[in-house]
């Protein structure tokens, strides 16, 4: 476990390649917060469906986190909003106890 005692926070963590980095920081003993949009109409196109929820993803893969005994939690945030970005360090910060790394 070489990020014992690590917090890290991803955005866009629910899916994908963040997903995967989410999996393997958590593997490796870091405790994880994951950053998504709630709805991604852009995304939603792309796979033809009429929406996608970031948030919905992030929160099955804070559980399957959290199955590899780490603390971890989602956070709906929009990173081209300021006050999300705030309160997404924020809420990391106070339930994580602190920040090392961010992806």
């Amino acid at each position: 476990m070489r990020l014992a005692g690590k917090v890290a926070l991803i955005t866009g963590g629910g899916r994908g390649i963040g997903r995967g980095i989410a999996l393997a920081l958590a593997r490796e003993g870091a405790d994880v917060a994951l950053a998504e949009v709630d709805r991604v109409a852009s995304a939603a196109q792309q796979y033809g469906a009429t929406t996608i929820s970031g948030y919905r993803a992030a929160a099955a893969t804070v559980e399957e986190m959290r199955a590899l005994g780490r603390r971890a939690l989602a956070l709906e945030a929009d990173v081209t909003v300021w006050p999300q970005v705030e309160r997404m360090v924020g809420e990391t910060v106070a339930q994580l106890g602190g920040l090392d790394i961010l992806v």
